[in-house]
């Protein structure tokens, strides 16, 4: 690498360490590989002597220099196991720095790396348009990072480059251990009848009621290319958080929680006249054809599912999960698709998608299951259900506002009752929002959060209030939220 002839630095150009101490330790080990990206010999030197005795994990810290954009991009080439870029943006260019984040995230797809911007003219670099644009990890400005501050920023890089490691190694290991219980599988063929040990199979992966819908009476008459238009309703179901509970099990916990999870949750499926389309990592998407209050009580008996197997983590000292369920209602397109050698059954549609956004949705209004203006509309009787019409939302992807509904039934007793109890007050105070009225539905939210002091979504309508009645929405504003679940 070569080492340009220094310039002189503008004053809030400058590179300059407190006197803070370092925290180091004597343990050795394999070295974490981290890049400094500057045109500048200078902060390569002090970040070298800042950083030199420092040991994480047992391993110290080997450094790679670069002084411009485009050497970083051969040295990220030829270096695949780089944790950390401390990275300049203004080098040869004004963005060089910008140009090779992306050139990590776009062109190498590496997202495990840590990207570190550190910038001595700020003015041509904003952070908050850098942090929205560009999927780097931290931003910092040469004048603000002291010695103890790179030090921090580098053990929480290098940690979260460990961490993010574990999770693709434990990818690893289950895929390890699916293909063993697989080859297992196989070893059990011989034990029963072939023809009807491969229908029982199959089955498992395509099941009979998806070749019903398809009408084929014989498996072997599978092909790409099978469609059916069809009305359906489905659920989306995925456990909140689940990368931060695997971090604490080992691939095989994982795998078994998951099992047991799964086994919970498709019970009250097939009990409820529907079929697993497929399982999404943590999430479970399934089907219903007959009526979308089949879809419903199978969301319910899930929750309560879920409640009996929290108790039982609860009594294992085990951290209790929360999941999100969305419902949706349309018309889509069942079928196969693949090729001669490989086929996946699959549905296809708008719907689909709406009902994965709507699960997302669970998070933001802090409830447990969703449902769709569709799906509300296709009810025979919505009584039967404890519901109440929550928010019109636009969802990424779509450009007409949906209306969405949650299903309180598995709330506890106390917040089913106060969730009844608000029904009138919210549903006027929610009219009186939409017809622009800030101040009297500020009124009718707050009388809301007197009779549920919890609730999320009144607390949502309230700041919005406040916040239409000093910036009015545009003219044509149709009363939907701005929320676009990603």
């Amino acid at each position: 690498m070569h080492s340009p002839i220094p310039t002189q630095p503008e004053p809030d150009d400058e590179l300059v360490f407190a006197d803070e101490p370092i925290a180091t330790s004597s343990e050795t080990g394999a070295d974490w590989k981290i890049l400094i990206v500057d045109d500048e010999e200078e902060v390569h030197r002090i970040t070298r002597l800042a950083l030199s005795d420092v040991v994480f994990e047992r391993r110290r810290i080997d450094f790679i220099s670069a002084y411009t954009g485009t050497e970083a991009k051969k040295v990220l080439e030829t270096h695949a196991d780089i944790a950390v870029v401390l990275l300049d943006v203004v080098m040869e260019k004004d963005d060089a720095g910008l140009e090779v984040a992306k050139y990590i995230r776009e062109t190498l797809k590496n997202f495990r790396i840590r990207i570190v911007l550190r910038t001595g003219q700020p003015g041509k670099a904003p952070e908050k348009e850098i942090i929205v644009n560009y999927d780097v990890n931290d931003y910092k400005a040469k004048t603000e990072l002291t010695a103890q501050k790179l030090f921090t920023t580098t053990i929480a890089s290098l940690r979260s480059y460990k961490q993010l490691s574990t999770i693709e190694e434990n990818k690893d290991e289950i895929s390890r251990l699916y293909a063993d219980l697989t080859a297992h599988s196989e070893r059990l063929k011989g034990l029963i009848d072939q023809r009807t040990r491969q229908r029982d199979m199959f089955s498992k992966f395509v099941p009979d009621q998806f070749l019903n819908r398809l009408q084929i009476t014989n498996f072997e008459e599978i092909k790409p290319e099978l469609a059916k238009h069809i009305r359906l309703s489905i659920i989306f179901s995925d456990i909140r958080s689940f990368t931060n509970l695997s971090e604490r099990m080992s691939p095989k916990e994982t795998f078994n929680f998951l099992n047991r999870y799964y086994s919970l949750m498709c019970e009250p499926v097939e009990e409820h006249h529907g079929f697993i389309d497929k399982f999404i990592g943590d999430g479970i998407m399934a089907l219903f054809d007959r009526q979308a209050a089949d879809a419903i009580r199978s969301a319910i008996a899930m929750r309560r599912n879920l409640t009996a197997f929290n108790n039982h983590r609860h009594i294992n000292n085990e951290p209790l999960i929360q999941v999100g369920i969305g419902i949706n209602t349309g018309d889509l397109i069942l079928g196969t698709v693949g090729s001669d050698t490989r086929i996946d059954s699959t549905v296809i549609g708008d719907s689909v998608n709406i009902a994965s956004r709507i699960e997302g949705l669970t998070k933001v209004y802090n409830a447990g299951i969703l449902i769709t203006e569709d799906t509300y509309n296709s009810l025979d009787d919505p009584s039967e259900f404890r519901l109440r019409e929550l928010d019109l939302v636009c969802v990424y992807g779509k450009e007409k506002p949906i209306r969405i509904f949650e299903v309180f039934d598995t709330d506890d007793d106390r917040t089913r009752e106060q969730k009844l109890e608000l029904l009138g007050v919210f549903g006027t105070g929610l009219e009186l929002y939409r017809n622009r009225r800030w101040d009297e539905a500020i009124d009718r939210m707050t009388k809301s959060l007197m009779i549920y002091p919890l609730d999320k979504v009144a607390q949502i309508y309230l700041q919005r209030c406040h916040e239409y009645r000093d910036r009015p929405p545009p003219e044509n504003w149709d009363g939907s939220s701005t929320q676009h679940e990603k």
